[in-house]
């Protein structure tokens, strides 16, 4: 069985593709987007919740591996002598100031 949903079709296995057929429309709202999936049989909802997942880990872990190299090379920087560091105080000011400013140029 498969499925065809916002011009994706699933094989066999349940992995998502591009229909040749269907043309993507780009202004397609969330509500359109989620209409059509909800329509799905359950099968296919739980596939592409699936892919869908497995997509934002694969996202996470890029964005956790990122993170690592940045702590890494700030620790690295500041055991060196070329980092700067702020005390608690310090470093909650800016965050009061930054918000402060945030909240004034918002209004």
């Amino acid at each position: 069985m498969s499925a065809n949903v916002l011009g994706m079709q699933a094989d066999h296995a349940g992995h998502f593709a591009a229909s040749k057929e269907v043309q993507f429309c780009m202004d397609r709202s969330f509500e359109d987007l989620r209409h059509e999936v909800l329509e799905l049989d359950l099968e296919s909802q739980r596939k592409l919740a699936d892919e869908i997942e497995e997509n934002l880990a694969e996202s996470q872990t890029k964005v956790d591996e990122a993170w690592r190299l940045e702590i890494k090379s700030r620790l690295d920087e500041y055991r060196r002598g070329e980092g700067t560091s702020l005390s608690r105080e310090e470093s909650m000011g800016q965050v009061r100031r930054m918000i402060e400013e945030a909240k004034r140029t918002r209004i």
